[in-house]
Order: C-alpha cells, then structure tokens, then sequence
C-alpha cells in the first residue's frame, strides 16, 4: 500500500536558505516559471491545518478547452480557476491555489484562496529592488481585470514577487491591500535611490535594501490568513 505524504514531513525552509535560491533563480534563469521552484515551499509553510496548495499555472499551456473537447478538463478548469463569465472556457488561471487536502486531480475542489505570482524586479547585481505596489497593479488593466476575476471568485487574492507579499480585495472600483496585512516584504527598503553602477544613473523606482530575518513571520500571517478564509 503507497505510504500516505505528509506535509509535516517537508523539511522546514529558512529566510536564509529562501533569499539565497531565489537571488540564485533571478541570477540564472530570470523567468516566472521558475521561480515557482521556490514559492511553492514558501506556500506549503502557510499551509494550515486541512489545506494544501497545489500549482495550476502551467494548465495555460494546455489551452482552453470547451464543453464539446475534453469535458472532463473543462469541468476541472471551470471548478479551480476564476470564471470571467458563464461561458464555457471564459476564466482566469491562477498560479497556485490554496484548497482542502481532499483536493485530488481527478476529484478538485473550489479553492480557498487563489495566488499570483510575478517576477521580482531587481536589478541585475540583485543590489536594487523595485518592489511589487499596489500603485503598479492599479496602472495595469490587464492585472487589474484578472486580479478581479479572482477576487470575485475567492473574495481576496495573493499578489506576490517572491519578497513582497500582498492580500488584495476590490473597493471602489480598485484594488486595494486588505487592512491586516499590509507592508509585508522580505527586505527592508532604503530610502536611497538605486544607483546603476554601468551608467552612473538613478533607476528612480529602484531602491537599495537589506536582508531582514525577522521578518520570516510573514509565513504564519499568511497562515492566519488561509486558515480564517477555511
């Protein structure tokens, strides 16, 4: 009989050894996909008692699928993902999902919570850091239509770089960060403007920052969250 996983059993990550792969991924391999490597273990942290989270992004890929194609993909599709419209195969696909640990392939759940990931912006010696904003994703209208879709699906989002974590809801028409979990980043910002050491010139949205450990305990706000939205 196969063994039951436990997600107990995954051992603990640190700030330290976090921030060290996910400056190695931007160094290396600078593309969204992969730095879900990371993510994925920063998420099973969160993860409180019943929940799990489970990777859908790359189900883009697949393309969409409508009722007369493969049904049973449209129905899954149509459960885990934020529906734009009662129109078959009209929905936003999240990157990850939040959802209860009876959750299977082939037997899904509505999620709990949905997440979205994007690419940090640093710069390329990793010393200058233009953190994900509620002011940037408001300039958006892509972002802002998805993100929405996902909100009125789940009532509220995460938004997430890898070092600043956002939980968004929708008021007046905006996005907006929910009023418990604001200000919640990996790295303490500098007032300094980042300097690029190629050109001498201001990268004016960028700043200097410093590695903070203390703030680690981003994780179990995160977890408070999942666990009241159960």
């Amino acid at each position: 009989m196969m063994a039951t996983y436990n997600r107990k059993d995954i051992t603990i990550m640190t700030y330290d050894e976090y921030i060290s792969r996910l400056f190695e991924i931007h160094r290396d391999c600078d593309r969204e996909q992969y730095y879900a490597e990371i993510i994925k273990p920063f998420l099973d942290i969160c993860c409180p008692d019943g929940v799990k989270v489970v990777p859908v992004y790359d189900d883009r890929r697949t393309g969409k699928k409508d009722a007369s194609s493969t049904t049973d993909y449209a129905k899954r599709m149509e459960i885990i993902c934020a529906k734009r419209s009662n129109k078959i195969g009209d929905y936003v696909v999240p990157d990850f999902i939040y959802v209860s640990r009876e959750y299977t392939f082939i037997a899904p759940k509505k999620p709990i919570i949905m997440i979205e990931q994007k690419v940090p912006m640093l710069s390329e010696d990793g010393k200058g850091y233009r953190p994900l904003s509620i002011e940037y994703l408001n300039s958006n209208q892509k972002l802002i239509n998805e993100l929405s879709t996902e909100i009125r699906a789940c009532k509220k989002v995460i938004c997430t770089d890898g070092i600043t974590w956002m939980v968004l809801e929708k008021k007046k028409g905006k996005l907006v960060e929910c009023n418990d979990y604001t200000e919640m980043s990996l790295v303490e910002l500098k007032k300094d403007v980042y300097i690029n050491p190629a050109t001498n010139r201001k990268w004016n949205e960028y700043r200097y920052y410093e590695l903070d450990s203390t703030r680690w305990g981003i994780t179990e706000k995160i977890k408070s969250l999942v666990a009241s939205m159960q």
